[in-house]
């Protein structure tokens, strides 16, 4: 990048944990330029410093993960005390503000689909409630990275189906969602259905699954 990368830390964490407005669907379905352009979104520091570093040129990734940050901000954004007492732990203590956001800005920056991102928003705000560990959260946040639109949509039928789907020879799905750690194979009478693990149970759980349908 362009910019600093500890410049762009500072401006998630005040994104994070001070967000300017509420980010609803329609700010998500903008365009890149967009983005950049609206008065609303630039109150967000992190979208307030990839402006700057987009003004330079087409910096493609850089537009990228501002598409992607919104997601994720859509994703965590839910205020509460838990989230500032965090915030308080990361300012004072610089080198853990490094580990998590430093973390979080790489994935982001590999994401592609803004389901994705939003599905790692939530995973953060469950590791900031304590729901679940940051070396979960690391395990879940890699799960995500390689997933598909359609392998959402796969986790979701599985949990409408009682944790039970039958599959077919061309539901190629269930493997790659299989390599994850997130389903297990179980043959019944020469056929084939897949369930959550406890990994894909708590995949499901922490995630973003209210936009899986």
């Amino acid at each position: 990048m362009m910019t600093s990368v500890k410049n762009i830390i500072l401006a998630l964490k005040d994104s994070v944990f001070a967000p300017a407005c509420s980010l609803t669907a329609d700010y998500i379905q903008l365009g890149v330029d967009e983005i950049f352009e609206n008065t609303v979104l630039q109150k967000i520091p992190v979208i307030n410093t990839l402006t700057a570093v987009c003004e330079v040129g087409l910096n493609i990734k850089e537009r990228n993960l501002a598409r992607q940050t919104l997601s994720f901000l859509q994703g965590f954004n839910e205020g509460s005390i838990t989230q500032e007492l965090h915030r308080k732990k990361l300012e004072n203590n610089p080198d853990k503000l490094e580990q998590e956001l430093s973390r979080v800005i790489i994935i982001l920056n590999d994401h592609i689909e803004v389901l994705q991102s939003q599905t790692l928003g939530k995973f953060y705000l469950s590791y900031i409630k304590g729901a679940i560990s940051w070396d979960k959260f690391c395990e879940l946040s890699e799960a995500n990275r390689k997933m598909f639109l359609g392998d959402y949509r796969v986790l979701h039928a599985i949990v409408q189906s009682d944790n039970s789907l039958r599959v077919n020879h061309e539901f190629y799905q269930a493997d790659r969602l299989a390599s994850l750690g997130l389903v297990q194979n179980d043959y019944r009478l020469g056929e084939k259905y897949i369930h959550l693990t406890s990994f894909g149970k708590t995949f499901y759980q922490h995630s973003a699954k209210e936009n899986y349908k």
